[in-house]
């Protein structure tokens, strides 16, 4: 009998790393008392033992504060600590979006 190893796609890795990073991130105070708000793109491989490397900005935010903050959160994440051999194929290219929204309180 042969033995399958359980996969996940893309849509699934994208889900888990938002939740993963949700522990590293957080909103620049001076974006906060600005009022500056903004999307960040980030592109970076994963490996199959769920090393993050190769990080880059893809699309800037339009402000360096909210971009190095989420590039500063990904590097702390810096490996998936999942099963291995979940990942597709090694050095799969992930574009993940980081979205910094005030909000009312």
């Amino acid at each position: 009998m042969k033995k399958t190893t359980s996969r996940i796609n893309l849509s699934q890795v994208i889900s888990r790393l938002q939740q993963d990073l949700k522990q590293y991130f957080y909103y620049p105070r001076l974006a906060r008392r600005k009022n500056i708000q903004g999307a960040v793109i980030l592109g970076f491989a994963i490996n199959r033992l769920g090393e993050i490397n190769n990080i880059r900005i893809v699309k800037s935010s339009g402000f360096a504060v909210l971009d190095i903050a989420a590039e500063d959160a990904l590097r702390q994440l810096d490996q998936l600590h999942w099963e291995q051999g979940y990942l597709q194929r090694n050095n799969q290219h992930i574009e993940l979006p980081v979205i910094y929204q005030l909000t009312e309180s």
